[in-house]
């Protein structure tokens, strides 16, 4: 890989996090004035030009949008109009509880899916591969915060085994990593049927068969090898999409997460944390999708970037 195609990725990445932040600063400021929502309905028009002022809102929008790209550069995101603290601090501390959530659905998810499109590629049109198939099928007909309050229902409120709500005890990431998991698991369930079996269709599968290799290392070796583009493309973007992906089930679960915190900031028209936490998913896509593309040349040799 040349470091002219490092170079040329960067950039693009610096280009696209600029129109994110750009179109972030503008559609935020669109959706309405927090001040209704931080001063009582009592409040004086003297009250409200004076939390404007000390806000910074009463300078026009280029001021600001000025202002806020000099302060990114020094990597300050701004003061949270609703915590009253620096947006970067109250975002970052929500960080660990996103990554135990969205980490421990990843994992699952990949270490499941895999290995199930595999067995119903090799044994199309049985009855597991129809099984599994229609398995997936179902799970990614049913929107996540359906199957969350299904789980909660059942678990929570019928059987009473497991916390509904919070992030007290490690029983409490059972049900929102397992409605978490479950969309991801089906997709990439397909996905990695769908490859292995293009690839099990190819010349070189066939000479290795007719050399006497076994049947075990036709899959594993050479198959699953192959097939392995497609997949890891998912599950980089899966994982890239962690740090905003997650907000419904947040949401349903209240579980103290950015994506929850995104909710809560657009509720109450809070800028700095709604352009942060944009900004901080745009990062880590493009971040991300860069590794993936590295990590093409690594699974397939034939693969080169100029």
């Amino acid at each position: 890989m040349s470091i002219s195609f490092l170079l040329a990725r960067l950039l693009r990445a610096l280009l696209t996090l600029f129109g994110v932040v750009t179109l972030t600063f503008a559609l935020s400021r669109l959706s309405g004035d927090p001040l209704g929502l931080l001063l009582p309905d009592t409040a004086t028009l003297a009250d409200r030009e004076l939390l404007r002022a000390s806000l910074g809102l009463d300078r026009s929008w280029l001021v600001q949008y000025v202002t806020y790209l000099r302060d990114l550069l020094s990597l300050d995101l701004g003061r949270s109009l609703a915590y009253e603290r620096p947006a970067l601090a109250v975002i970052l501390e929500r960080v660990p509880a996103t990554l135990e959530l969205g980490l421990g659905a990843l994992v699952l998810s990949v270490l499941v899916s895999v290995p199930l499109g595999l067995v119903a590629a090799v044994k199309r049109n049985s009855l597991f591969d129809r099984a599994v198939m229609a398995f997936s099928l179902l799970v990614q007909s049913v929107p996540s915060f359906v199957v969350g309050i299904l789980f909660i229902l059942l678990f929570s409120v019928s059987l009473r085994l497991l916390p509904s709500f919070g992030r007290d005890s490690p029983a409490s990431l059972v049900l929102p990593v397992a409605t978490l998991t479950l969309y991801p698991l089906a997709f990439l369930v397909r996905l990695t049927r769908a490859a292995v079996l293009d690839v099990i269709n190819q010349p070189f599968i066939r000479t290795a068969r007719a050399k006497g290799v076994s049947p075990r290392t036709v899959v594993m070796k050479h198959a699953l090898r192959n097939a392995l583009i497609p997949v890891v493309t998912v599950v980089g973007l899966q994982l890239a999409s962690i740090i905003s992906g997650s907000a419904i089930v947040e949401t349903v679960f209240a579980w103290p997460g950015i994506g929850w915190l995104a909710v809560q900031s657009i509720r109450t028209r809070d800028y700095p944390v709604i352009q942060g936490v944009v900004l901080l998913s745009s990062l880590a896509f493009s971040l991300i999708t860069l590794v993936v593309d590295v990590l093409y040349t690594f699974i397939d040799p034939r693969i080169q970037y100029s």
